[in-house]
């Protein structure tokens, strides 16, 4: 039987039928490799926008970053400011106290002055 194929074959396949074959072979893959281009460009193209959308995000990330540092205030201006009202709380807390010594003796003149009347 394998005989019987053989001829078979033999006689199915010529140059020029073997030719054609060959040819329809190659012109099949070179439009598969076309595919293949295409389908590996548009793959390309599509992750470049992805990419290009990230950056974009990341730069007006940082340009929001950017804002905000600019409304905070520096270390050195926090001391200066810092230093400033801790001499004013210094000086309203003594007179506070003085006040309060005052306001201290007052009553106890008070005091005194009433006991000698009373008396």
């Amino acid at each position: 039987m394998t005989d019987g194929r053989n001829k078979q074959n033999a006689q199915r396949w010529n140059v020029e039928s073997l030719k054609e074959y060959i040819d329809t072979v190659i012109a099949r893959h070179e439009e598969l490799n076309e595919q293949k281009f295409i389908m590996t460009k548009q793959a390309v193209d599509k992750a470049e926008q992805a990419n290009d959308r990230r950056l974009e995000n990341m730069n007006e990330f940082r340009e929001q970053l950017k804002k905000q540092t600019e409304t905070f205030i520096t270390r050195d201006m926090y001391f200066s400011e810092h230093k400033f009202l801790s001499s004013k709380v210094d000086s309203v807390t003594k007179l506070v106290y003085i006040g309060i010594g005052l306001i201290s003796i007052i009553q106890i003149a008070i005091g005194f002055i009433l006991s000698f009347i009373l008396k």
